[in-house]
């Protein structure tokens, strides 16, 4: 269990150019933005099992990653992360929570530069900005604020 971005470092390191990387079935159709050492698309597990079952089956299987442009009316939207709480409290289900969730998954935030968008030492880049993963619940006192 390594993570994501240093899978990315192995493939280059093993002279790859771009991988496509898919969750196990721990993650399922989980998906978490990453900077990465190479160009990488992310898929969930269904498509996984899909591009997996493709590349067994061609003696030559090829494949081009390409964006789709903004996609606009993708229902469910918004999607609240797999770790969030929904509500009601299983132990007390009158209590709902969160009061409010904000975003906060996959945000594209200013970076400080001082180490590289993966956060792992063989990382060297400087960048002015990455996404990030983070999260945050609001609660309703200031003092029981979390994040």
């Amino acid at each position: 269990m390594n993570p994501r971005a240093q899978k990315s470092l192995e493939v280059k390191d093993a002279g790859g150019i771009g991988m496509v990387l898919s969750n196990t079935d721990a993650f399922g159709e989980e998906l978490v933005a990453d900077a990465h050492f190479i160009p990488t698309a992310a898929v969930g597990q269904i498509a996984g099992d899909e591009i997996k079952k493709y590349i067994l089956s061609e003696p030559n299987p090829s494949a081009t990653i390409a964006s789709a442009g903004t996609q606009l009316g993708v229902q469910p939207s918004p999607v609240v992360a797999a770790f969030s709480s929904r509500g009601p409290n299983p132990i007390t289900p009158d209590i709902l929570k969160p009061d409010l969730i904000a975003p906060g998954v996959n945000i594209l935030a200013g970076w400080t530069g001082k180490v590289g968008p993966t956060g792992l030492p063989e990382d060297t880049r400087h960048v002015g900005f990455n996404i990030i993963f983070w999260y945050f619940h609001v609660m309703p006192h200031v003092s029981d604020w979390r994040h």
